[in-house]
């Protein structure tokens, strides 16, 4: 999975987290695991080098047939399991990973803008990263920290200096 994920240019954040909600019925044929793999790429579509859609939506789907083998071992193919699966997969796949490019608008918004409750609704939201809601007040915003890294900022390489 890691590779596909690689090769896809996939947040691997987003795809572990969008894989909790993925229920085992979906999967049982190659047509809707193909409508699951669309799920994991950007809001642009597929990326990477090379790739387009179709074929890539046959990676996730294979890898997505031997995940389904290995989820109705472990937690049965009923909705029941699904449920518990989604519970305990959540616990270890936080929705809200305080990135870069929120930081930095963070620091722009304080610095510049004077918005200091920010610092609240951030924090909030990294104290607990595995809600899947919190109550800052601004739910698009929350949506939008969790949501798609920008494009400009995916490859963003970061350093500190004195």
């Amino acid at each position: 999975a890691l590779d596909t994920m690689e090769a896809l240019e996939l947040d691997f954040n987003h795809f572990f987290r969008r894989l909790c909600s993925v229920q085992v019925k979906d999967l049982e044929n190659e047509e809707g695991r193909k409508w699951v793999a669309g799920r994991f790429f950007h809001a642009e579509g597929v990326t990477g080098l090379g790739n387009n859609e179709e074929e890539a939506k046959a990676r996730i789907a294979k890898w997505l047939d031997r995940w389904r083998r290995r989820i109705q071992e472990d937690w049965g193919s009923d909705e029941e399991g699904d449920v518990k699966r989604e519970e305990e997969m959540k616990k270890v796949n936080p929705k809200f990973i305080p990135r870069s490019w929120v930081l930095d608008e963070l620091i722009q918004r304080v610095e510049h803008g004077g918005e200091r409750e920010v610092i609240g609704q951030v924090m909030e939201m990294a104290l607990n990263p595995f809600q899947d809601e919190w109550k800052t007040g601004d739910r698009k915003q929350e949506e939008r920290w969790c949501g798609d890294v920008p494009r400009g900022n995916r490859q963003m390489m970061c350093s500190c200096s004195s």
